[in-house]
């Protein structure tokens, strides 16, 4: 019994020592900033709540704030651990996509020169024309060049044939900026006229180099804006401004229409207006729905040809407007109506018009070719499909086919350096005996005046052989040099036709005929009515061997005033690309 009395009072004991120590660690986790009293049992070291007999009072005290809670510094750190971790995996992820983009870029390295050409490649564009040909013609006369440079022996040659490069373009093009085109072509090309030798002392000379070279000139140089109008809406979009060496508005865009402009020339061309001036012009269309209603340019230019160095103190204005009643879907679809006028002057100094052809003097009351005006009027109905597309035109001029467009292809010797006088031992001959003068002088008679009025017809076409890659292909030009001559000898037609085989996309190859004919028959023409358009056949003095004069007087009528045929067998080849 005692010792279960001892044992229930040490369970007491331990109880309440117990609660005394819980009450402590609660007390020590929520602490008072006053501090803690505590009663100490002096023999046990018991710690009491209350005061009693033995024990003795105990203040625990503190001298700054408690520590944050162990679950609160739990709680931060964990929210830092998180945020730390969210961080880190973030710049993992920029990490990964850096090394990506970096082992990219060392797998294709491309420097600076390399990026460059790239981008001017994508800016820079080439390609090459090329007109060849053989040429066989079957009669041999005088008239204007088929293409230009393209010349052939005169009457009396018949079989004569040869090969020849018509043409021979490089076409390189520039694009610097959105809109804006930069095109430089030059023409290669054969070169014509008599080496003459060069003296390199008082007793030598040396042979020239210069005939027959091939050369080169510029045919196009020029700046193009292709937005001029865009800003008014889509009806003229397209519109472009050009400057320098470019298209007139007429022939290049009717060398698109007849589509065979490496096998012969369009009618203006072949009477002299070249394709290419330089000046400023402005073409473009006008559209409703996708539909081309009015296709137009004008412009103005030099006198001079692309390859002639300007004379005159004046310039030509030229202009083209094409109505498409029913809208064209692509150029030259459908029913089209053009019309194109030139007003300008041949390409003489101002002081010319007091200096005539060689052949007489130049008092005449129609005044002389060289100084007046000329204009050049065209009216054409044309019809495109893709199949074929036909073209009717009529052509009208004022002083705009002189002689010397007559025999750009081959002309009498005589024509281009006229005797000043003859001579003979007997002191008998005269000018007028040297062969081909009196039909020179009646050409520059007929055509040098200024009161020449021109007038062409002409039909022109295509059409594609179903099925296969041929085409038939044609072409008619009546033209009359001076309609105020009554029968004018130097009337012609010429007709071209042929077989056209589309070899590939960058080939062409015609085979045709062109026929050059001076349809009048030989009838003696009169000198005396000759002489009411210009004073080329009077009389004149040459001087024999005695050192007397002796008068001559012009015979009364050029008995052979028609030119001859001029027919031609040709196989014409176009590379494109």
């Amino acid at each position: 019994m005692i010792i279960l009395g001892r044992q229930r009072a040490l369970t007491a004991v331990v109880a309440a020592a117990m609660l005394a120590f819980s009450q402590v660690v609660a007390l020590a986790q929520s602490p008072s900033p006053r501090g803690i009293t505590l009663y100490e049992d002096v023999k046990t070291g018991a710690l009491y709540r209350k005061p009693g007999t033995g024990r003795v009072a105990v203040t625990l005290g503190f001298d700054e704030p408690a520590e944050p809670s162990v679950e609160k510094k739990v709680d931060e750190v964990k929210r830092s651990n998180e945020e730390l971790r969210a961080e880190f995996l973030a710049n993992q992820q920029v990490l990964v996509k850096e090394n990506a983009e970096l082992k990219s870029r060392v797998d294709n390295i491309e420097p600076a020169w390399s990026q460059y050409l790239a981008d001017f490649r994508n800016r820079f564009r080439v390609g090459t024309l090329v007109y060849a040909s053989y040429k066989m013609y079957t009669h041999t006369g005088f008239g204007p060049s088929q293409f230009d440079n393209n010349q052939w022996a005169g009457p009396g040659n018949n079989l004569y044939n040869t090969f020849d490069i018509d043409r021979a373009y490089l076409n390189f093009y520039y694009y610097p900026t959105d809109g804006w085109t930069l095109r430089l072509t030059p023409d290669v090309y054969k070169t014509y006229g008599a080496a003459t030798p060069t003296s390199n002392s008082r007793s030598s000379a040396v042979t020239s180099n210069l005939a027959g070279d091939l050369s080169y000139r510029i045919k196009f140089a020029y700046l193009q804006y292709d937005k001029l109008l865009d800003w008014f809406g889509d009806a003229t979009k397209g519109t472009n401004i050009q400057f320098g060496a470019i298209s007139n508005p007429f022939i290049s865009w009717e060398e698109h229409l007849d589509t065979f402009r490496y096998v012969t020339s369009t009618p203006w061309n072949y009477a002299g207006l070249t394709s290419a001036q330089l000046g400023v012009a402005i073409n473009g269309p006008i559209k409703h729905n996708d539909l081309t209603y009015v296709d137009y340019g004008f412009g103005a230019f030099t006198n001079a040809k692309y390859y002639q160095v300007e004379e005159t103190d004046t310039k030509q204005a030229m202009a083209r407007l094409t109505l498409y009643p029913f809208g064209s879907k692509w150029d030259y679809q459908g029913l089209g109506l053009t019309g194109f006028y030139d007003y300008g002057y041949n390409n003489n100094s101002p002081d010319m018009g007091s200096v005539n052809s060689g052949f007489g003097p130049n008092s005449s009351a129609f005044g002389h070719v060289a100084s007046s005006h000329l204009d050049r009027w065209s009216f054409l109905l044309h019809y495109t499909a893709e199949q074929w597309g036909l073209a009717g035109e009529y052509d009208q001029g004022h002083n705009s086919f002189p002689a010397a467009n007559l025999f750009t292809g081959n002309g009498p010797s005589v024509f281009f350096t006229p005797p000043a006088s003859a001579s003979s031992s007997g002191g008998t001959s005269s000018p007028y005996s040297v062969p081909y003068y009196n039909f020179s002088a009646l050409t520059a008679a007929l055509l040098g005046n200024s009161r020449t009025v021109q007038q062409g017809f002409d039909v022109f076409g295509h059409v594609h052989i179903p099925e296969t890659p041929f085409r038939l292909i044609g072409l008619f030009q009546f033209f009359e040099p001076n309609t105020h001559v009554d029968r004018d000898p130097l009337d012609f037609y010429r007709y071209m036709v042929g077989l056209e085989w589309q070899i590939n996309e960058f080939v062409r190859l015609a085979v045709d005929t062109q026929n050059l004919n001076f349809y009048h028959s030989q009838e003696p023409f009169s000198t005396a009515y000759a002489n009411h358009f210009a004073d080329v056949f009077v009389p004149v003095k040459n001087t024999g061997t005695g050192g007397a004069a002796h008068p001559f007087t012009p015979p009364k009528a050029v008995t052979d005033p028609v030119p001859r045929d001029t027919h031609a067998i040709e196989l014409n080849l176009e590379f494109a690309f």
